[in-house]
């Protein structure tokens, strides 16, 4: 399976890297729809089974003067070996944009120890505190029964040390929605996967990326946003952000990146009388 994706954007050399990837199916992803309707779904847009490779794809983008990543993988090495066959180590990440705090995107964040990491304040104001982080940490153990105290206290240790210890090191920058914090970057607002995820959107010149991250898993969902996965949180939220994201793309006649989508990820949103529907870039 292909691991390195380069493409341009703009000005922009880009490069999707992957950090594994594992099976799935996709009626077991939405378990609210019925089994014939995701059948009937899949079928139109040229899919013929429900067996499904659920991706965990990254985007990494050279501007010319800095290295920026968004997100860090698990940590599991998979990521760095990828990046080292574009002869980039973690030391020549200059920039990481964190999403949201789900161990397949930060689980990597001291690999990098030259990096500045950007994150957007509604997201720091909900990890840093003890009575804001509590209910966020026990949604988790309703949505993932498998859910241990290790697990969860590790989760708690991404708000009480991780993201303090950056702070103290003037190694972290907190940016609101919509702020241009980097030249043609900015985070848009995402809930539902999760109360603190975030998007991003990435210009340069006259062309345009809208990363997703984890608001929608599948190209499925292009024409159904009003699917819920099994591992979103909050459904009334994240249907109302696909729905605006998916907006947002068209409007914008950006190249759609997705965290969870088949390797490399990327696509565009096209407008039907009816729907959207998802056009392989």
């Amino acid at each position: 399976m292909d691991s390195i994706y380069e493409f341009k954007l703009g000005n922009f050399d880009c490069a999707v890297v992957a950090d594994g990837s594992r099976p799935d199916t996709i009626t077991e992803t939405f378990p609210t729809v019925p089994a014939a309707d995701v059948s009937t779904a899949m079928r139109t847009i040229g899919y013929d089974s429900d067996e499904i490779t659920v991706g965990f794809n990254l985007l990494m983008i050279d501007t010319g003067e800095k290295r920026i990543l968004v997100d860090t993988g698990f940590g599991r090495g998979l990521l760095l070996a990828n990046l080292a066959k574009l002869d980039i180590s973690p030391d020549d990440i200059d920039i990481i944009i964190i999403t949201h705090g789900d161990g397949d995107h930060i689980g990597g964040m001291s690999q990098f120890t030259n990096a500045q990491f950007v994150l957007w304040q509604g997201a720091w104001d909900l990890w840093t505190d003890d009575v804001a982080r509590t209910p966020m940490l026990k949604q988790l153990t309703t949505l993932f029964t498998g859910m241990t105290e290790e697990m969860l206290e590790k989760r708690a240790e991404y708000g009480r040390f991780t993201l303090p210890n950056l702070q103290a090191e003037n190694r972290l920058q907190l940016v609101q929605l919509e702020e241009e914090f980097l030249p043609g970057f900015q985070l848009v607002g995402a809930p539902g996967h999760r109360a603190d995820h975030v998007a991003v959107q990435i210009q340069s010149d006259d062309s345009t990326l809208l990363h997703i991250v984890d608001s929608m898993r599948h190209p499925v969902q292009i024409a159904n946003p009003t699917w819920v996965s099994y591992i979103d949180s909050y459904a009334d939220q994240i249907v109302d952000t696909n729905k605006q994201l998916l907006n947002r793309a068209f409007e914008t006649e950006a190249i759609l990146f997705a965290s969870h989508m088949l390797f490399p990820a990327l696509g565009r949103v096209i407008k039907t009388d009816d729907d959207f529907r998802w056009e392989m870039y």
